[in-house]
């Protein structure tokens, strides 16, 4: 996957190989990627004077209305990514799902505790280490509520995408 605003490439692969994604509301940054990127051709820059950053949605609504649109090129992605994405998704989510679950069912409550937590120390030393290198500066102590918001969100999100795609973004 990539973002327009960060990618690198010469004018001669822009112009033979993106041509059939132009008519998308958004996402054809993504196909791109998909289609050229191979392991000799491609390389992740992590130097800090290379990052870029553009300004975010001023209200929830419009903010709401970027992650519809997002969203919405899914179905153009292959079938090998599209899998590749729920799998990710499903790692990241069913594990807290379940585990709600089962503290809730009265499972073990103690052991299901000590995963969630041992869980957690993982993913934030993970998280605490890319911070780190790649220079920012944000506190990772709202990230549990994060995770819970968008836990619900991305399912919301996908079950409002295929009930009404919409057909053009304005």
């Amino acid at each position: 996957m990539g973002v327009g605003r960060n990618l690198a490439y010469k004018k001669a692969l822009f112009t033979e190989e993106l041509m059939t994604s132009s008519d998308l509301a958004s996402g054809d940054d993504d196909l791109f990627i998909q289609k050229v990127a191979n392991g000799s051709n491609t390389a992740i820059c992590t130097d800090q004077k290379a990052h870029t950053f553009s300004d975010i949605p001023s209200t929830y609504g419009a903010w709401l209305k970027q992650k519809l649109r997002h969203y919405s090129t899914g179905p153009n992605y292959s079938r090998n990514n599209i899998i590749n994405l729920a799998l990710m998704k499903t790692s990241f989510y069913l594990p807290n799902i379940l585990m709600f679950y089962l503290f809730f069912n009265n499972f073990y409550p103690e052991i299901i505790l000590f995963i969630f937590f041992s869980r957690w120390i993982i993913w934030l030393t993970t998280l605490n280490f890319l911070r780190k290198r790649l220079g920012f500066s944000q506190p990772l102590y709202l990230l549990p509520w994060f995770e819970i918001y968008f836990t619900l969100f991305d399912l919301w999100i996908a079950i409002k995408n295929a009930m009404m795609m919409p057909k053009a973004w304005k």
